[in-house]
């Protein structure tokens, strides 16, 4: 049987022991408080150091990619405004061709319809003289060929690219041009012409771009459709040089949208054409309501 000492450490013998150690502590910390000191004065400022590194670093990156995002952004819409500008100019020169191909097409009917007493024809003329007056009129102008013609070309453009009163007025202009082959083509029905055709809708879609052509309406009837297509075409010239970057003439415009009118209308031929295939002097109008 092995003999262990008996140790037998008193209250103060431990409290002796204790204060040994932590007296032995506070003499290490002592001694040694400067390095420490330092040490964690140190590695706290390197790693303030290091994170506001980095965060620098992020704002710098961040600065760097909202310029890149601006120039993308500023590079793109330059780049959409050029395609859209490009796009406008094309849907306002296919529309400036088609409205010279409709003035060419009919700009013989418009001159037929002013000169002609139409109401006279439907109302009062034999069917015998209104079916003839009817023929001749499709023998000069080949008024079938006319409608074939008049249905235009795509006009998604147009429709898509320039403003709405641009395409409103080019309309409302094709519709005039277009009643007068329709009103030439059905002078043989007579009144009947009227069961099938809504020629009055022409007034009320004129009227509606131009509210002051009551008054004309009331004085010279349908017929003051006609004498609106210079208007109508000068305001179309006018902003369709808008579209294309200049000011507009409304005066010149005006002056060169008649001058053109008058040239290819040719009132003078047209009535020469009538009175040689056969239409009587009855069937037209008195000569102040005739075309200027």
């Amino acid at each position: 049987m092995s003999m262990m000492p008996n140790i037998q450490l008193g209250f103060w013998d431990v409290v002796a022991s204790s204060g040994v150690t932590a007296l032995l502590s506070g003499i290490l910390l002592f001694v040694f408080r400067g390095p420490v000191s330092a040490f964690l004065s140190r590695a706290s400022t390197h790693g303030y150091d290091k994170r506001l590194t980095e965060f620098k670093s992020l704002l710098s990156t961040a600065a760097t990619e909202r310029e890149k995002i601006s120039s993308y952004l500023l590079e793109g819409k330059q780049g959409r405004d050029a395609v859209l500008n490009a796009k406008r100019l094309e849907a306002a020169e296919i529309l400036y061709g088609e409205l010279e191909r409709v003035d060419r097409l009919f700009s013989g009917t418009v001159v037929s319809v002013q000169v002609l007493n139409v109401d006279y024809i439907r109302k009062d003329a034999s069917a015998e003289d209104a079916q003839k007056i009817q023929d001749i009129l499709e023998k000069i102008h080949n008024l079938r060929e006319k409608m074939d013609k008049s249905i235009p070309p795509s006009m998604v453009l147009p429709e898509l690219y320039l403003d709405q009163d641009i395409n409103r007025l080019f309309r409302t202009y094709q519709s005039i041009l277009h009643h007068s082959s329709l009103v030439l083509s059905t002078l043989g029905l007579q009144k009947e012409a009227e069961r099938y055709f809504n020629f009055a809708g022409l007034r009320e879609e004129v009227k509606a771009l131009y509210p002051s052509a009551k008054d004309g309406f009331d004085k010279f009837g349908d017929n003051f459709a006609y004498r609106l297509l210079p208007k109508i075409k000068a305001d179309l010239l006018n902003k369709l040089r808008e579209v294309a970057g200049f000011e507009g003439q409304d005066a010149e415009d005006h002056q060169a949208a008649m001058a053109a009118i008058t040239r290819s209308q040719n009132t003078p031929e047209t009535l020469r054409r009538l009175r040689d295939g056969g239409v009587s002097e009855q069937f037209f109008v008195h000569s102040e309501n005739l075309p200027e």
